[in-house]
């Protein structure tokens, strides 16, 4: 899908765009300059002919991670609708539109994808790196939140720590039974296969499967991780990748776990640790969803 804006426009008199720093089906993620506090920013914008449904869900993307404040989220700084003269919503001849677009906190560094297409991590380090997202996970679900595509695209290292991305179909709500089955193939839970709703064991199986891989290099859902992984992260592995859902560690225990065998610290206003028995919170009532990703 061709873009809608180009370098150098200003969306909102407020951004102006530079250059594109990555693209998915939708969207693109622009470097842009904030001209009110001069500052870099990251700018996702739709592509041209995006669906009628994009806004909504650019607006929940927004909400969403707006809402938590943890130094392992990507902050959201911004929303706004930008007026164009060019492509419409699914395709439409050239119109006056208001394209929507979120202003984020711009990262340097690179995604744990494409660290992983180099080579798989020694242990430590990939305890370490799942410590830090099971810890922003824990925040997420607190607030009722499940971010539904962990994946290593989607967690960003950065020379000062690590950052989730992407909340774009994340989960606040109910669902509807019989809808389409989100996030990224071999990173979703067993139970998301078969219609059931998302909770947070779902974004804990995926990030069992981005353990596995980032020790093994195989994103497989089968424990076998190397022998020199110490027992209680070979263990708690297997319990992020268990078939029942009721079987997996919360996040915050997790979290915990992780960086006490990689011997890191977490962020000290952090949810407490869950208890090895506590059920994972449930998400909570009168909320939406978000039906596929934007980007």
């Amino acid at each position: 899908m061709p873009e809608i804006v180009a370098p150098g426009d200003r969306l909102g008199d407020r951004y102006r765009l530079e250059r594109p720093l990555g693209a998915g089906g939708m969207a693109t993620v622009w470097r842009a300059v904030d001209l009110v506090l001069d500052r870099p920013v990251a700018v996702k914008v739709p592509k041209e002919g995006w669906p009628e449904e994009f806004t909504r869900r650019l607006r929940q993307e927004a909400k969403a991670a707006a809402g938590l404040t943890h130094p392992s989220i990507t902050g959201v700084y911004d929303y706004g609708e930008h007026m164009t003269a060019s492509g419409g919503p699914g395709g439409s001849s050239p119109q006056r539109q208001h394209v929507p677009y979120v202003v984020m906190e711009l990262l340097d560094g690179e995604s744990l994808a494409a660290r992983l297409s180099r080579g798989s991590l020694p242990w430590q380090e990939a305890a370490a790196i799942c410590a830090r997202v099971a810890d922003a996970l824990a925040a997420a679900h607190a607030a009722g939140i499940v971010h539904r595509d962990i994946k290593p695209a989607n967690i960003f290292l950065t020379p000062v720590g690590v950052k989730v991305l992407d909340f774009g179909i994340a989960f606040t709500g109910p669902s509807a039974f019989g809808g389409p089955v989100l996030g990224t193939p071999a990173y979703v839970a067993p139970e998301l296969l078969s219609g059931s709703a998302p909770t947070p064991a779902a974004d804990i199986f995926s990030l069992g499967v981005v353990l596995q891989e980032s020790v093994t290099g195989l994103p497989v859902s089968t424990p076998a991780l190397p022998k020199d992984v110490p027992d209680e992260v070979d263990a708690l592995c297997r319990r992020c990748l268990g078939e029942d859902p009721g079987s997996r560690p919360a996040a915050a225990e997790t979290a915990r776990v992780l960086a006490g065998a990689a011997g890191v610290q977490l962020a000290q206003f952090a949810p407490p640790p869950a208890q090895a028995d506590d059920a994972p919170p449930e998400p909570p009532p009168e909320a939406t969803s978000i039906l596929d990703d934007p980007a």
